[in-house]
C-alpha cells in the first residue's frame, strides 16, 4: 500500500473565555484553515459544521486541494435552508463519502451531488487495538435486552414490549434524551443508565443476549456506530428499519430488521432471540464476521487508499 504523509488541523467550537464570541472565533479558524490548506494536495474533511466550514471560505480552485469528505450523514430534519446551505458546501468537494448505498441515493437529489461525487465507504470501528479490554463480567446480573443511543431513538413500544414478554431491559441513553419519558420507561420495568461512558455503554453491548435499536423517524440515517460495535461484540441485533440500517444488518443472517410501527414484528424478532441461545449465537458469530470483513480499520485504510489514488492521480 502507498504511504501518504499527513497534517491535521482542528476546528475549536467553543470560545471559552467569551462565549458570546464563539461564532466569529470558529469562523476565524475556519479561515486560517482555508490558508492553510492551499499548499496541500489532498483535503480530508470530517466537519459536521460543513454548512459553515472550510468548504465555504476557501481560496480560488486554482489554489485549492482537492477535497474529500468523509462519512456525511444527515442527523436531522433540517429546515431547507439548512439543507441549501448543506449543499452548497458539499457540492465544492471533488468526493463525498457516505456509509451506505441507501444514503446515497437519497443525497444525490437532497444536496445536488452528481453521482461520481458520491461514493459509499462503509463506516468503520474506532477500536485501533480491538475489543479485548471490555470486561469479562457482566454488569447485570441477569441476561438483559440492552437499547443505546439518543437522537431518533423511540424507547417505549419496546419497553412495553419487554415488559410483556418478562425480558429485563437496560436503556442506555443521555438526560437530555427526549422522545421518550424516561420516568415512565422507569415505571415500564426498564433500566435508565444516563451516564455511562464509552467503557460501560460497550460493556453492556458485550454482555447483552440481544440490542434492540428502535428508531423514531426511519427516513433519518443514524445509529451505525452503535450496530458495528454489537458486531465486533458478537451480540446480535434487532433492529426497526431506517435509512441505511438494512446495509448493516442482514434480516435473519445477522440480526432482524422489522418494518417501521410494526410492534408485532418487533415483538416476534425479541422473542426469538432472547428464546434461542443457538439462534443468537449463531447470528452473533456471523456479524461478527461481517464486521471483519466490512468494517475493520484494515478494510477502511484499504478503500480510502484506493479512492485517494485514484483522485490525486485524475
Amino acid at each position: 500500500m502507498d504511504q501518504w504523509s499527513f497534517d491535521h488541523i482542528y476546528i475549536d467550537n467553543v470560545y471559552e473565555r467569551f462565549p458570546k464570541a464563539t461564532g466569529i472565533y470558529r469562523r476565524w479558524q475556519y479561515a486560517r484553515a482555508a490558508r492553510r490548506i492551499r499548499s496541500f494536495d489532498l483535503a480530508f474533511l470530517f466537519s459536521t459544521d460543513i454548512g459553515i466550514g472550510v468548504t465555504n471560505r476557501l481560496p480560488r480552485p486554482d489554489q485549492a486541494p482537492r477535497l474529500i469528505y468523509v462519512g456525511f450523514t444527515q442527523d436531522g430534519p433540517w429546515p431547507g435552508k439548512r439543507i441549501r446551505k448543506v449543499a452548497k458546501a458539499l457540492q465544492h468537494c471533488d468526493i463525498v463519502t457516505m456509509f451506505t448505498e441507501q444514503e446515497r441515493q437519497v443525497y444525490l437529489d437532497r444536496y445536488g451531488l452528481a453521482p461520481e461525487q458520491a461514493v459509499v465507504i462503509p463506516i468503520h470501528t474506532d477500536e485501533a487495538d480491538g475489543y479485548g479490554h471490555y470486561p469479562d463480567e457482566s454488569p447485570h446480573q441477569e441476561p438483559y435486552v440492552v437499547a443505546l443511543g439518543s437522537p431518533n431513538r423511540r424507547f417505549t413500544p419496546m419497553a412495553r414490549i419487554c415488559n410483556e414478554l418478562g425480558v429485563p431491559l437496560v436503556i442506555i441513553t443521555r438526560p437530555w434524551h427526549t422522545n421518550d419519558s424516561l420516568d415512565e420507561l422507569r415505571s415500564i420495568g426498564a433500566k435508565i443508565v444516563t451516564d455511562a461512558d464509552k467503557l460501560e455503554a460497550l460493556t453492556y453491548l458485550k454482555h447483552a443476549r440481544l440490542a434492540v435499536m428502535p428508531f423514531d423517524d426511519p427516513a433519518i440515517a443514524g445509529g451505525y456506530t452503535t450496530i458495528i460495535h454489537a458486531m465486533f461484540l458478537r451480540t446480535p441485533i434487532v433492529s426497526t428499519n431506517c435509512l441505511g440500517v438494512p446495509e448493516h444488518i442482514i434480516d435473519g443472517e445477522t440480526g432482524f430488521v422489522t418494518p417501521h410501527d410494526d410492534d408485532e414484528s418487533l415483538k416476534g424478532a425479541i422473542d426469538r432471540l432472547w428464546s434461542e441461545p443457538g439462534l443468537a449465537q449463531r447470528l452473533g458469530d456471523a456479524a461478527e464476521a461481517r464486521a471483519q470483513h466490512r468494517h475493520s480499520l484494515k478494510a477502511a485504510a484499504e478503500r480510502f487508499a484506493q479512492l485517494i489514488t485514484k483522485i490525486v492521480t485524475n
